[in-house]
């Protein structure tokens, strides 16, 4: 998410398509064309993930066993050098979880 992703995904978005941000963890200085915003009519927003309420709602469903996070990969913690490297290759898909 960030500068490294958000001209391409600007480009990839159909007329009247909407980008939705909640983070910018590969930089905060975005560049794209802006003509594409206005001849596609699209939209950009930031989000900063719900409520309060919306949040224990969603720790409700997790409680429940009825919404589940995905999880990438699970490191011992003496190996949280290998979790972090998993991170930055960018090819975790869910969460890496360190474990005591």
């Amino acid at each position: 998410m960030g500068a490294d992703t958000f001209e391409r995904s600007v480009r990839c978005l159909a007329k009247g398509g909407r980008y939705v941000t909640c983070g910018a963890t590969s930089g905060f200085e975005m560049k794209t064309d802006f003509r594409l915003v206005y001849f596609k009519s699209l939209s950009i927003l930031g989000s900063t993930m719900g409520s309060g309420h919306e949040l224990m709602t969603v720790l409700t469903l997790v409680g429940d066993g009825r919404l589940r996070p995905i999880v990438d990969s699970v490191f011992p913690f003496e190996r949280v050098a290998d979790a972090h490297a998993r991170l930055e290759s960018r090819k975790a898909f869910g969460k890496v979880i360190l474990s005591l």
